[in-house]
């Protein structure tokens, strides 16, 4: 019995040493995630600007404010090395994180949260802060203000692009008030009458403003209805990548809940072809609308190039039946790189 129980001691003993080393740092597994000893970032190195078109000067020598009706804000920093980092714009009610692992810091920022509540598109004016974090340091906080409202016409091209918001801004803004042939190509289709499409205020979308409607009526129910379209030419050159999995388009549209069977039908043109995103109008108001150009899909499934892009297209058509009678509405299309303009 005494052999038995000097074997357990023995096994004991190499059990302990098994998980003391087991704790012992040397025995590190996985990458560090704490910066190296001589990492330095201090408070003034997190930069915040302040943009307007081409326009950027140090927030301090604004005010303090970021004035969305000018434009936005960029962040930027050198970590010198590469780093886990979050970064949280925020208020009383709205917030918007940024995260990454990387050796800088190259963020534009327009006034979003994370989550479009379904009426407003930015933080409300007052104040504001930033709170950066890198992992293993303490937290970087900024106070600043932000007003005006913003109308995404002033924005870099790292960020997104407004095609058109029916307000008279946009890289493809319309001419007026009313539509005309300098905005673009309307129309009806086979045996529609009357058919209608022009600028409209009773009910504007949370982008406020103008916006487009779309009226069509017809004896035989029908799929088709009509459409308008404006060219983009040129628009691939002013994104900052060609990746049709990293650029997004986001649109507010919605349909006249007495009129059943409306779609939503926007259309990419990319010589030669055709990619369209439908989805049934099911919902009460308007509704913003995201989804990568990737998602677009032409009649047999060939692959979209934003180089190739040419036209938009919104059309007035019925789904998931054919109707007689349709009013649809379109506003503020708005590309966006690398993620869309909200989260959710």
């Amino acid at each position: 019995m005494k052999k038995i129980s000097n074997l357990n001691q023995l096994v004991f003993g190499v059990a302990s040493v098994i998980a003391l080393s087991s704790c012992n740092p040397d025995f590190e597994v996985g990458p560090e995630i704490c910066p190296s000893e001589g990492f330095n970032f201090t408070s003034s190195d997190l930069k915040l600007d302040v943009i307007n078109g081409t326009t950027i000067k140090d927030i301090s020598s604004n005010g303090n404010t970021v004035d969305f009706s000018k434009g936005g804000l960029h962040i930027t920093g050198s970590l010198g090395e590469i780093v886990q980092w979050e970064l949280k714009i925020s208020n009383d009610d709205k917030q918007k994180v940024y995260s990454g692992q990387s050796d800088t810091i190259d963020i534009y920022w327009y006034g979003q949260g994370d989550k479009f509540d379904g009426e407003n598109m930015q933080f409300k004016n007052g104040s504001a802060s930033i709170e950066f974090e890198i992992v293993c340091l303490d937290i970087i906080t900024k106070d600043f203000s932000v007003q005006g409202t913003q109308s995404f016409d002033n924005i870099s091209p790292d960020f997104g692009i407004l095609l058109r918001d029916w307000d008279q801004n946009g890289d493809f803004p319309v001419a007026s008030t009313t539509f005309s042939g300098a905005d673009g190509w309307s129309g009806p289709g086979s045996n529609i009458s009357p058919f209608t499409f022009d600028y409209r205020s009773p009910s504007p979308s949370p982008a406020g403003g103008l916006y487009c409607e779309f009226y069509a009526v017809t004896e035989a129910p029908a799929w088709y209805l009509g459409a308008a379209s404006f060219p983009v030419s040129g628009i691939a050159a002013a994104l900052n990548t060609t990746s049709a999995d990293d650029v997004y388009i986001n649109y507010f549209v919605k349909a006249d809940e007495n009129l059943p069977n409306a779609g939503s039908q926007v259309i990419l043109k990319a010589a030669p072809k055709s990619y369209l995103l439908s989805e049934d109008i099911t919902w009460t108001g308007w509704k913003l609308i995201s989804h990568k150009l990737s998602d677009f899909k032409s009649n047999n499934g060939d692959p979209l190039h934003t180089s190739d892009l040419s036209e938009i297209v919104l059309q007035i058509g019925a789904q998931p039946e054919a109707a007689t009678e349709l009013k649809v509405m379109y506003d503020f299309l708005l590309i966006t790189s690398g993620a869309p303009l909200f989260k959710d």
